[in-house]
């Protein structure tokens, strides 16, 4: 075979483990590694800004300005990366997350005026510029161009002839089990950032608090480079078949193709994401209410909890949602991928409500495991939607723009959440973000269920987009 035939037709990757491929493997261990530096931030970010003398107002503006920063390195990458190279993009990405983690570790030298507007703007700046997680969730270009590699290692891997109507429900499985992993390791980040800062803090070190925080960001950096190194490891099955279809004389014209729009070509795929980004956006904006770093703050303020107490409360939320991931596969095979995304979601919503009502704060975190027995079911369902109803070549884009506006949403949130968070610890105002967030994630719920049943067309794209990537596999389209 020579190199032309090589392009036009890669070999697939050959498993190595759990059936999946090499490229597959290494993405499930990137979810693991990253999502353990996000759990570790998220009970200390809200803490260290006020710790360091910022007020919950200035936090508030500062997690705003860091979320704004993501939308725009979000956008600029992921729109880019099926054409500038998946690798490469996700090695860029990693090198920002050191950056951040680098800057926020080493304030030490702008510890004597910490809160002056130069120190803030230093802040501020680090925070836009690098890729850091205020809430413990995902954040920046990795998850949209990550999964777009797991899905072009595994169906690569596929044979040719493989029933593309069993797409959706294949890689519900193998997200929620890549979601379940993300859960997992969060939750021992979380548990172990608790623990570490409690240590330091009050055991053995006997640091001030700030300085326990200033590890934990340090350490953060430091995972960033080794998922730099990682990343260079994975290889060009990552990367979209059809630009290696269209490799050859005339490779920079696939470079910039005409009619895409945010790296969109088809008009089914601007149509359906255009759609569900407008209520993603809304679900994430209710989501900004209840980041964890925040609810870290919460069960700290308004109950007194240690650190290592919540640590193991949020752990715990953590381990169960990334279980109930696991079975989104299940659900969606039976009851398709937007049922599924209703249907846990709504009830979930409904404890959140609950939280801020109950006595004590043991009830309380009980109450927020509870909630995430069911709230991240719907996570790999909409994954496996967005990607499956787009073209190959799409995917880090369609993934990309679906995330930039749930950060964009959320970017909103933090300015009131900052303002509430200033009443006292026992007044209404202070815990009314549980149901603030309860209430338009609710009224997501029956938008994208209304969406769904009233004929505005998003069935009929799933059917197309089938149709279209089956054809992509078999090469029986042009283009």
């Amino acid at each position: 075979m020579d190199v032309h035939d090589a392009l036009l037709h890669p070999r697939r990757p050959r498993a190595l483990a759990l059936g999946l491929p090499y490229d597959a493997l290494l993405a499930f261990a990137l979810k693991g590694l990253r999502m353990l530096s996000y759990g570790a931030i998220a009970p200390v970010f809200f803490a260290y800004c006020v710790e360091a003398g910022l007020s919950e107002q200035m936090v508030g503006v500062l997690v705003s300005a860091i979320l704004l920063g993501d939308l725009a390195v979000t956008l600029l990458l992921t729109t880019r990366a099926d054409r500038f190279g998946r690798r490469w993009t996700l090695v860029l990405g990693s090198l920002l997350k050191l950056a951040a983690g680098v800057a926020f570790a080493s304030a030490t030298s702008f510890r004597p005026t910490l809160g002056t507007p130069g120190t803030y703007a230093v802040l501020v700046v680090a925070g836009i510029v690098g890729v850091i997680s205020t809430s413990g969730a995902e954040i920046g270009p990795f998850i949209a161009i990550e999964q777009a590699c797991l899905t072009e290692a595994v169906t690569c891997a596929e044979p040719d002839d493989a029933d593309p109507t069993a797409a959706s429900a294949r890689m519900a499985t193998l997200f929620g089990a890549y979601n379940a992993l993300g859960f997992v390791a969060q939750a021992c980040g979380t548990f172990f950032s608790g623990e570490l800062v409690q240590r330091l803090h009050d055991g053995w070190a006997q640091l001030p608090l700030l300085d326990a925080h200033r590890v934990i960001f340090a350490i953060y950096g430091l995972i960033g480079a080794l998922m730099a190194l990682l990343y260079m490891t994975m290889t060009s099955a990552v990367e979209p078949r059809a630009s290696m279809r269209r490799a050859g004389a005339k490779a920079s014209a696939a470079a910039a193709p005409q009619g895409r729009f945010l790296g969109l070509r088809r008009p089914e795929s601007k149509f359906i994401v255009a759609r569900l980004s407008a209520l993603f956006a809304m679900d994430a904006f209710a989501g900004g209410f209840v980041m964890q770093s925040w609810v870290a703050f919460w069960l700290t303020r308004r109950w007194g909890l240690a650190a290592s107490s919540v640590g193991r409360w949020l752990s715990a939320a953590n381990l169960v949602a990334g279980l109930s991931g696991i079975a989104a596969g299940f659900f969606v095979k039976r009851f398709g991928a937007m049922l599924t995304m209703v249907a846990t979601h709504l009830p979930s919503n409904v404890l959140l409500a609950l939280v801020p009502l109950m006595p004590t704060g043991a009830s309380a975190g009980a109450m927020l495991v509870g909630r995430f027995t069911i709230s991240q079911m719907d996570v790999p369902a909409r994954q496996a939607y967005v990607a499956m109803v787009v073209a190959p070549d799409e995917r880090s884009a369609a993934g990309g723009i679906t995330n930039l506006v749930r950060s964009l949403g959320v970017a909103a949130s933090p300015l009131l959440l900052g303002y509430l968070s200033s009443f006292p610890p026992t007044s209404a105002p202070f815990s009314a973000p549980f149901v603030i967030a309860a209430a338009v994630k609710i009224a997501y719920d029956v938008a994208l269920y209304g969406l769904y049943v009233c004929g505005t067309g998003l069935r009929a794209n799933e059917a197309s987009a089938a149709l279209h990537n089956a054809h992509e596999r078999t090469g029986e389209m042009t283009r």
